[in-house]
């Protein structure tokens, strides 16, 4: 028999006693139109994962969510959303509860409903998926086993969201792995695609949510962290020509290496280097 693509869970009073606990997970769910002017009992999260809607939170304007971005609802707080015409919402869903929850999101300084971009959804996805297996599973057991979901679920929420007003080192967290591969391969060929498919994005959403993060486009930082490399070797390898450096820093080019340094740093490389001999 085939699985449904989602499930709610029958709730004891055990249950409800636990500081965590799941109610109902959705996957691949094409999502109708829903106005709740009293809100809903409990913590909602919802991830686009194919399409548009828009999703109105209390009394503010509504807003738009596509691919790579999620709403977390509070429970008890007015909001509707619904699909944006032309084309349907696909969406994945999570609701949990619990009396520690608004604890614990407060720990992570979450206080209050919004609308979040996501740095790899693909992992949020697929704890969405695993949780649907256990609520699908027949166990008497199987809460304990939801409970602790909803607590790596959480977790998971706060590694792999990018929110206004966050840190610089919590950002270079959520980009870690695009920094890394920089760091391991700027000096080879980089391109969009390259950087988009590590984070399991399109090309055009990822050079959004790096901009958004970093305030600059993702070649910018690589020229930047080329660039810095470049500087390194001229002062450290006098004897290395100009097109030697360049080559080493990732540049094909010795005259686009040139306009991309002076562009940085307001002086030439060969400049550069006389006034930093050592």
């Amino acid at each position: 028999m085939e699985k449904s693509n989602h499930c709610f869970a029958i709730l004891t009073e055990l249950e409800k006693q636990l500081p965590y606990f799941l109610v109902s997970v959705g996957i691949d769910h094409e999502q109708e139109e829903i106005e709740r002017p009293f809100g809903y009992p409990y913590f909602q999260w919802i991830q686009t994962v194919e399409g548009w809607g828009e999703i109105r939170i209390g009394m503010e304007k509504s807003r738009q969510v596509g691919e790579g971005e999620a709403s977390l609802l509070f429970p008890q707080e007015r909001h509707s959303y619904r699909s944006v015409s032309p084309g349907r919402w696909k969406v994945c869903w999570y609701t949990f509860g619990g009396h520690h929850i608004k604890d614990l999101l407060a720990t992570l300084k979450i206080h209050g409903s919004g609308i979040y971009q996501l740095s790899h959804h693909k992992a949020l996805e697929a704890h969405i998926h695993q949780a649907l297996g256990l609520l699908q599973v027949k166990d008497s057991l199987r809460f304990l086993d939801c409970s602790a979901s909803v607590y790596a679920f959480i977790l998971d929420l706060n590694k792999y969201t990018i929110r206004d007003g966050d840190s610089f080192h919590r950002i270079h967290y959520v980009l870690r792995d695009v920094f890394n591969y920089i760091e391991e391969n700027y000096n080879r060929p980089i391109s969009i695609d390259d950087l988009a498919e590590i984070m399991g994005y399109s090309p055009q959403y990822f050079c959004q949510i790096f901009k958004k993060a970093m305030n600059m486009r993702p070649f910018e930082y690589l020229n930047f962290f080329r660039v810095n490399k470049s500087k390194t070797l001229l002062i450290r390898h006098p004897e290395l020509f100009l097109r030697e450096v360049a080559g080493m820093a990732g540049y094909d080019s010795e005259s686009y290496f040139s306009t991309v340094f002076r562009k940085q740093e307001k002086m030439s490389p060969r400049s550069f280097r006389e006034l930093n001999r050592l």
